[in-house]
Formats: C-alpha cells, structure tokens, sequence
C-alpha cells in the first residue's frame, strides 16, 4: 500500500510540471502578463530572442521569469521541446478549463481570455450565432467585435458587461497592439558589478557558483543586505548572493533599506611631461641676475602612480584613502653660465612627491556615482640637484630641497558621467609643517611653504576592467625664505628671499578596478 501511495505521489510531481527551472528561448516579441489572458495587466515586453526561465506549463500559457518579473506569456511565443505535454484548447473541446458551458452569459468563472470562436456548448451544437459556414461545422464567419470573436456578451442581471478597449494591431506579431505596461508593485533597486563577478548560490565563497554576473550586467537587488552579503538576481531570473561590496546599486527605487554599496578600489599608472616654472626674488638686491632674481622653465619626463580605496560606512557615506606617487626627471636640466668667463653647464634635477590622503565621501545617489568627498592627509615634495656639492657640476648653486606639508582639501568624483566616461576632480591646500635645503646652499634663515594643487583626470572605459586615464595637475607654491643666510654660498646681495614655483603635468596612462 505504501509503495502505491509512494508511486503516485511521484506521478503527481512528474506531471505537475518542470521538475527544475529551465531556460527558453522566446521566438518573436512578447508581452509577460500578470494573470493567464491577453485582457490582464502587462508587467513588460520581451524582445525576440531574448531567454526567460521557464517555472512551470498550464494549457497554452507559460509561467517564466524574467527582468525580475514573473507572469505568463502564450505557449505559441517560446521554444520549447516537449510540445506533446501542452493541452492545446481547440475550438473542438467541450469546453475550456475553467469556463462557464454557458455561452449567453459571463459568469464569475469566465476567464479573462475567453473569445468567442474557440469552444462550443455543453450539448456539442454550436452556440447562437454561430451558423456554421459548412467549413467545420463550428463557428461560421462571425464578424469579430471588440471582445474577440462572435457576439457581444449579454448583460447579466445586476451586472454590467465589462469595458473592453480597442487595441489595434501595433505590428509585433502579437495583435494586440500596445498594451501600456502598468505596475503598481514598488520598483526594486538594481546594481551592477565593476568587473566579472562571481555569484554564489549561499552566503559563502566554498559554496557553488550560482551564476557569472558582468560588469554591462543589471541585477535585482532582493530585499536588505544580510551583513556583508547581498541577494540578487539577473534578468533570466538566476537568485545567488553576492559580495556587497562587489555592488554598485543604481538609485531606481526601492524601499531605501538596501545599503548601496559602492565600493570603489582602482590604480592608475601614467607617463607624460611636466613642464617646471621657478622665479626667485630677493629684496632689497640691485642684481637682476642668478642667483638674486631668475626665471627658468624646465621639462621633465613624469610617471604618475596612483590608487583609490573607498569602502561603504553607511547609506550615505563612504571611508577610505587615496596615495599618490609623482617621481620627475628633468630633460636635460638647468642651463647656466656664470657671469665672468665661466663656461656653460647644464645642473639636472629630479622631483619627487608623495601624496597621503584620508578620504570621506557622500554618495549623492545619482545613476552617474557622482560623490562629493573631503580629504585630509599630508604632502612629501622632495627637489634634488645632482652633483649639488660639487660648484663645477652645479655652478649656479642651487640647492637640494625637502618639504614635508599637511594638506586638506576636496573632491569631486563622477565615476559614470556617461556609460564610458568618468571625471575626477581634486583641490588641496597646504602649508609647510618641515622645509630644509642643503647645508650650506640656504636662501633664507626661515623657509617654509604654502600653496594649492589642482587635478583633473578623465577616464575613458576601454574594457570591463581597463580605463584609459589621462590627467592634468596643477601646482602652485609661494616659498618665503626670510632673511638672508650670510654664510650660504648662495650669496644672496639683498634682506629677504621669496620664490614662486609653479609646475603643469600632462599625463595619460591606464586606471584598473577591482
């Protein structure tokens, strides 16, 4: 007994459906409708060839899955292998499944996708109206009205027949023209992934992969985060978990209890030229000349490195930091020529900076990423004369010079200004905390520093994972040295020395996210 009971518990589940979710190919536009019948609320619009995952086969409609809807679309607009397993309702059958037998009245049992011309009545005669045109005995050539086929339906008393509004064809194949796609379900929020991405089936990396998702991908994000893993959901329907900070959620709705986590991580490497300005003034000094007062303007071969790490404090705000390495070499250097029967020689030089910044940022939810951020940290310029001992090499003594800076400043971040295009902006401040030139070669008793720096960077998607970076950087530095070092070798005729520097770097390089 219990075998036979066993036995047709397992009948009952072979038969009740598909037994795993599979995928199936739609083969010409279709609408996914709410409820079974064409006069039901359209969710969307599938396009021709587009694959939905197939949940389950009742008569000719299907129930899929699809763009993080589930409804039914007619059998007719997928392929699908099993057809011998669709009932197909024929004009033939008694009666539909579900339908009133009566013909001259819509009951509460009518379904919504009844039409005239497709069953007959209880006794097997055509219903009235239906003359027969001798072709099948059934439905004669009964002029179409607005519900269909065949007549109008008769008023029921107490009830009104229902409204049906014309819909002409709109050409997709499906004749029923545009249905305006309604939802009065909340809109769920979306996300996409920085770089190919791995979605797991639970919340754990030894877990199996659920599905792959790509960077062009859109995924549904399902209801709140659950600590450091969120679950989401593709277009074919596929559910998985994926790191949250893998995410970057797209502001589309949603009940706002979902963290949007957009947590961002990039390096970037650059090559270029920067072009160095220096002038130098000494007051109360007559000499128009090295080394009381000069202008020079010197190229230098620059490679840039940098990288970025932001990581999710709340909805709203994002922490982490930002470093930046600058080394330049000077092409070929600074040309001097003492005044009295020297020779001419060329000093080179190289600059290097290190950039320290703790970064705060506000997500200003816009489907850009556009975040405003304040950032705080410190400043290393470190100017180096080669030779800078030796007054044969370096006979217009210019010294070595180390400057260590606090910094504060701003920023403004658009990471998807257009689908390919990213924009970043920086401005900092700072002033001198330690400043020393080489012993002996000071131009002042009292240096320190102030000044701004300004960036602009472009980043021009070149694949999922690469940017193509090209950035400009402005520097700006007042220098006040005080009063003059009596035991330099600089020689300094005047009371005080102050220096302006002034430097425009051109680079363009690569930028990778993780």
């Amino acid at each position: 007994m219990k075998a036979k009971v066993l036995f047709v518990f397992v009948l009952a589940a072979a038969l009740g459906g598909t037994a795993a979710a599979e995928k199936v190919k739609v083969n010409q536009a279709a609408k996914l409708y709410a409820r079974q019948g064409e006069q039901s609320k359209v969710l969307l619009k599938i396009k021709a060839g587009e694959k939905v995952t197939l949940l389950g086969k009742d008569g000719r409609w299907l129930k899929v899955r699809t763009g993080g809807r589930t409804g039914y679309i007619p059998r007719s607009k997928a392929e699908i292998s099993d057809d011998d397993e669709i009932g197909r309702n024929t004009r033939r059958r008694p009666f539909v499944d579900g339908r009133n037998k009566e013909r001259g009245s819509l009951g509460d049992s009518a379904p919504d996708d009844r039409s005239g011309g497709d069953a007959v009545g209880d006794n097997g005669k055509a219903d009235k109206g239906d003359k027969g045109d001798g072709d099948d005995g059934d439905d004669g050539d009964t002029k179409p009205t607005k519900m269909g086929h065949g007549k109008p339906p008769k008023t029921v008393k107490g009830k009104k027949p229902p409204k049906v509004k014309e819909d002409p064809d709109d050409g997709d194949g499906d004749g029923d023209g545009d249905v305006k796609v309604t939802d009065d379900e909340p809109k769920r929020p979306t996300a996409r992934v920085a770089s190919k991405t791995t979605v797991y089936s639970d919340k754990d990396k030894s877990s199996d992969a659920a599905f792959t998702a790509k960077s062009d991908d859109v995924l549904f994000v399902n209801g709140k985060t659950s600590g450091k893993w969120t679950e989401v959901e593709n277009s074919e329907g596929d559910l998985g978990y994926v790191l949250t900070s893998k995410l970057e959620l797209s502001d589309d709705g949603g009940d706002g209890d979902v963290t949007p986590a957009k947590r961002a991580m990039d390096i970037r490497a650059r090559g270029g030229v920067t072009f160095v300005q220096q002038g130098l003034r000494t007051a109360g000094s007559a000499s128009r000349t090295p080394p009381d007062n000069y202008n020079i303007t010197v190229a230098a071969a620059t490679i840039a490195l940098g990288g970025t790490y932001l990581k999710p404090y709340n909805k709203d705000i994002l922490l982490g930091g930002d470093l930046g390495f600058v080394a330049e070499k000077a092409i070929p250097g600074v040309r001097y020529t003492p005044p009295i029967g020297g020779t001419a020689t060329t000093t080179g030089f190289s600059i290097y900076d290190v950039d320290l910044r703790f970064v705060a940022a506000y997500d200003l939810h816009k489907k850009s990423g556009m975040m405003v951020a304040g950032r705080v940290g410190f400043r290393y310029d470190s100017f180096q004369v080669a030779n800078v001992g030796n007054l044969t090499m370096n006979p217009a003594t210019l010294p070595s010079e180390i400057a260590i800076s606090p910094a504060v400043g701003a920023a403004l971040l658009i990471p998807r200004a257009t689908p390919t295009i990213g924009l970043r902006f920086v401005l900092d401040g700072m002033f001198t905390a330690s400043m020393k030139q080489t012993k002996g070669l000071e131009d002042g008793k009292t240096p320190s520093e102030k000044g701004v720096t300004f960036a602009a960077g472009l980043t021009y998607k070149y694949s999922p994972a690469i940017d193509i970076y090209a950035g400009y950087d402005l520097k700006y530095i007042a220098a006040s040295f005080g009063a003059v070092e009596p035991t330099s070798m600089r020689n300094h005729m005047g009371t005080a020395v102050t220096r302006t520097d002034i430097s425009h770097m051109l680079t363009v390089g690569i930028a990778k996210a993780f």
